[in-house]
């Protein structure tokens, strides 16, 4: 039975040891922020037992200001007016933040580009495909890696229904980029919609121009 934080890791570092050709451990952890906030505290307590074993590493998901609001709302300022302790506390165990930044619009059509792509292509294709951006994005990061004519010359032949999936992608990135600060999540929910509309009005015998469905819900 191990009784203290200190046998334990010295347990687990001999465990670590003993691992042959492993170099770290290093554990995920996504979507923090989507935690009640008892087991946000709780993952950082037990981030913490290991924290001070070597080569052991954590790499955190998540929203920096809600799970800062947890902390804050677990450990409270001492008295009125006083300094809240969520920033203090993440301080003290993240050691180095990366913060992403929002799509610019050439990687916004990029993206919804690659979207429309899997709905339209089978797994070999998608492989060339994502070789064809891999290249792109190597050559320049700020240019759209993928579109129609990327799309061509890796393919050979691009079908008429992609064809126009990459024409309305080009129409709507740049207002989508902007209204939606390039937030991927909330790019794959429009496009998901549109679809979801597309599909409904399919059922009832209604047709629907694509292009024309994704101005308006733009606007």
């Amino acid at each position: 039975v191990i009784e203290s934080v200190t046998e334990f890791r010295e347990e687990f570092k001999k465990l670590l040891d003993s691992l042959e050709g492993v170099k770290a451990v290093v554990v995920f952890i996504d979507d923090l922020d989507r935690c009640l906030d008892d087991t946000v505290i709780y993952v950082f307590e037990a981030i913490r037992l290991f924290l001070q074993v070597s080569s052991t590493a954590f790499v955190l998901a998540a929203n920096r200001s809600i799970v800062q609001a947890a902390i804050e709302r677990r450990y409270p300022a001492a008295h009125d007016g006083g300094l809240a302790l969520g920033k203090d506390y993440l301080e003290k165990i993240i050691q180095i933040e990366i913060t992403v930044p929002p799509l610019a619009e050439a990687e916004a059509e990029t993206y919804l580009n690659l979207l429309f792509a899997e709905l339209r292509l089978d797994d070999a294709q998608m492989i060339k495909v994502r070789e064809a951006v891999a290249l792109r994005r190597r050559q320049g990061q700020f240019a759209v890696a993928m579109n129609y004519g990327i799309a061509k010359d890796a393919l050979g032949t691009v079908s008429a229904e992609l064809e126009a999936d990459f024409t309305i992608a080009n129409r709507i990135a740049p207002t989508l980029s902007r209204g939606l600060r390039g937030n991927p999540r909330q790019l794959k929910r429009f496009l998901n919609t549109m679809l979801l509309r597309m599909a409904t009005a399919k059922r009832r015998s209604v047709e629907l121009d694509s292009a024309i469905l994704a101005k308006l819900m733009v606007l």
